[in-house]
């Protein structure tokens, strides 16, 4: 890249292209690259090209025919695909100098994970993990504010049905896994735990009825009890941060739209492209070590079987700088993470 910006007004646009074309690639990434202020969308890929092709006319794009062939075409690649097949993906595109906007979970085995940062690293591109209110500004602000105060704990609960008959997701085959729950939706909690606990030192995972608990112990001090799932009749969605004496602060929880947050992404994507000198609130890193957590505390349950088992991190690095889309409740909502 020739010259440095020197403000956000100064960038030149940067050429986007979503790989995938499911409910979160349509209404998301690509609604989103759209709205987008530093990109343009200018290409899809998907592995059905009659789909591919039906979401390129939708947003007046080219379907690219293979993604050898999108990597030509763009400057950021996108990814809404499941978390068995970003990587490999991703990495190739880091390779190939592309910048990335990567979904959440980054990877669902440490090793994958560790190999997508190689390639990040290898090919000298900015990389950004989609947790969604991460990009709201206001949510992330209670988060700053909330990190700047003493915590013993958190109860958080997520529950939601991928199966209910307006879900946009019922035909997910990753969702239907057994702790599918644990890849879709854990993420998202740690993301939002880790600035404001510190990072997650050790933790106690079980399976519950139609979900999976997890009990995490943060470098802090704090303790924090997580309930997730994607098969509970009711809807139920809270974040408690708890006080010592007994008070508590409640996060708001309620609906976004994720357009708006996934355009905010992608623009901070492509000012870090331009080497200004800008945060992102969910940088890799932050998805490396949410994958890290997850990826031990599955091993451990599968060891276990139903039993708990406890295990602790190899690595706490995360920090507060530092479709896989989020279910919708059984009835009508906005599009939301």
């Amino acid at each position: 890249m020739a010259d440095t910006p020197t403000s956000p007004d100064s960038i030149p646009r940067l050429r986007v292209g979503v790989v995938g074309t499911a409910h979160w690639a349509r209404e998301v990434h690509a609604a989103g690259a759209v709205a987008a202020q530093h990109a343009d969308l200018v290409s899809v890929w998907g592995r059905t090209p009659e789909r591919a092709q039906s979401l390129a006319q939708r947003y007046d794009v080219e379907a690219a025919a293979s993604f050898e062939e999108l990597l030509d075409r763009v400057d950021v690649v996108t990814f809404a695909v499941p978390p068995q097949v970003q990587p490999d993906l991703a990495a190739m595109a880091a390779r190939a100098g592309r910048h990335l906007l990567l979904d959440k979970p980054v990877a669902t085995s440490l090793r994958a994970t560790d190999e997508l940062a190689a390639a990040v690293r290898e090919g000298g591109v900015q990389a950004s993990v989609f947790f969604t209110r991460r990009f709201v500004p206001d949510f992330e602000k209670a988060l700053q504010a909330a990190a700047t105060q003493e915590w013993s704990g958190a109860r958080v609960r997520w529950l939601a049905d991928v199966a209910a008959a307006d879900s946009p997701y019922r035909d997910s085959v990753w969702r239907a896994e057994p702790l599918a729950a644990l890849w879709d939706l854990a993420p998202h909690v740690l993301a939002h735990l880790v600035p404001v606990l510190g990072a997650v030192e050790s933790v106690t995972a079980e399976r519950s009825g139609h979900g999976v608990e997890l009990r995490t112990q943060h470098r802090r001090g704090a303790q924090a009890d997580i309930a997730v799932s994607l098969h509970s009749p009711d809807y139920v969605e809270e974040f408690r941060l708890l006080r010592g004496d007994g008070s508590e602060l409640v996060l708001d929880a309620s609906p976004v739209d994720a357009v708006e947050p996934f355009a905010r992404a992608l623009d901070n994507l492509v000012r870090r492209a331009h080497g200004l000198d800008e945060p992102c609130p969910a940088p890799l890193e932050v998805g490396v070590e949410v994958t890290r957590v997850l990826a031990e505390a599955e091993a451990s349950l599968c060891r276990s079987g139903p039993r708990s088992a406890e295990w602790r991190t190899t690595s706490s690095s995360a920090s507060a700088s530092t479709s896989r889309d989020r279910p919708r409740r059984p009835r009508p909502r906005p599009a939301s993470r």
